[in-house]
């Protein structure tokens, strides 16, 4: 799974592209821990290119959710595909994390808060 990322002033956007799984998370992890560790607490994950998840991503979504949290920041995903909702919605764990119908929102979201 390829990874683009830029960031914004004090914002990191990832955006990950294919589908995300247990075989695959490994980068997206190591790069969500070097952004903590260096103070980056701010991230939106662009989900735009992301056709599915599976329940470990779900689970992984979940945890990154409560560490950056911890950590005084925050993360949010953005552009999330149909199929992804669907996922969410059938483990119920949409209502648990931030999710924002573009980036630009996302973006909006940490200046308001």
């Amino acid at each position: 799974m390829q990874i683009n990322r830029h960031t914004d002033q004090a914002l990191t956007v990832l955006q990950p592209v294919g589908d995300m799984g247990l075989y695959n998370l490994g980068e997206l992890r190591a790069m969500l821990l070097q952004l903590r560790e260096s103070g980056q607490t701010k991230v939106i994950i662009d989900m735009g290119r992301v056709p599915g998840i599976d329940s470990i991503t779900i689970g992984f979504l979940l945890q990154e959710t409560t560490l950056f949290s911890e950590a005084g920041g925050a993360l949010r995903l953005a552009k999330i595909s149909a199929s992804v909702r669907k996922s969410l919605n059938i483990t119920e764990t949409l209502s648990q994390m931030s999710v924002y119908d573009s980036v630009d929102a996302a973006k909006a979201s940490f200046k308001s808060s």
